[in-house]
């Protein structure tokens, strides 16, 4: 038994840390056009993501994320929104800290999985992973700090979105994971790169390799 898990914990880092496959990812860019990943990803509706203004003046964004029923997983709409909102927050002045949360709840349990299924292949694939990619950089490289206000189960992509943010304020009832490793996938939207920020090296890959569960006490 352990023998397997290592074996698969070798698998899984040799795409992770390779360092060929990275450089490949970084210039993909170059061949894909965000307008028509934006159409496409536009086709898979449900939820929402909103944009309000709190504190004095206005001086804190409020992002928050809404999809009844699914645990604010995020379908394709819910992409664009947020990606437009992170563009719309980048060339303004007025806010002096963004705050990312979900309703309901819950935070984020990760992409749709309707949404995924109708988009199971590696082009579609690399295609979603850019786009995010894309948001989630831009959201880590805004001007002011970023909180995750979280809380439930905080799934894949979720946390992706959550380690994306400066700081992060959980309820005790938080779970975070990335389970991407036990799908035999690495985390395509820059999640490992930013989970490496945040806890260094080896503790990233003990938590990527192992699929274990952070509460609100380590997060």
């Amino acid at each position: 038994m352990l023998l397997q898990r290592i074996s698969h914990c070798f698998k899984y880092t040799s795409v992770l840390f390779n360092k060929a496959y990275q450089k490949r990812l970084l210039s993909t860019g170059s061949n894909l056009n965000l307008t028509e990943i934006r159409e496409q990803l536009s086709q898979f509706q449900g939820g929402h993501v909103d944009l309000s203004y709190r504190g004095d003046n206005g001086c804190i964004a409020v992002i928050s994320l809404l999809h009844s029923g699914r645990m604010n997983a995020l379908t394709g709409s819910m992409c664009v929104s947020l990606y437009d909102i992170i563009r719309q927050l980048s060339t303004s002045e007025e806010h002096k800290a963004v705050v990312v949360r979900g309703l309901q709840g819950h935070f984020c349990a990760g992409a749709d999985l309707n949404m995924l299924k109708k988009m199971a292949d590696p082009a579609n694939g690399e295609r979603f992973s850019y786009f995010m990619q894309e948001t989630l950089c831009s959201l880590r490289h805004l001007p002011t700090p970023i909180y995750a206000a979280v809380q439930g189960n905080i799934l894949g992509a979720g946390a992706e979105l959550l380690v994306a943010c400066d700081f992060v304020i959980a309820s005790p009832q938080t779970n975070i994971q990335f389970v991407q490793g036990r799908m035999g996938i690495v985390p395509g939207l820059a999640g490992a790169v930013h989970l490496v920020e945040k806890v260094g090296y080896h503790k990233a890959l003990d938590i990527l390799l192992m699929e274990k569960g952070m509460d609100a006490n380590p997060a």
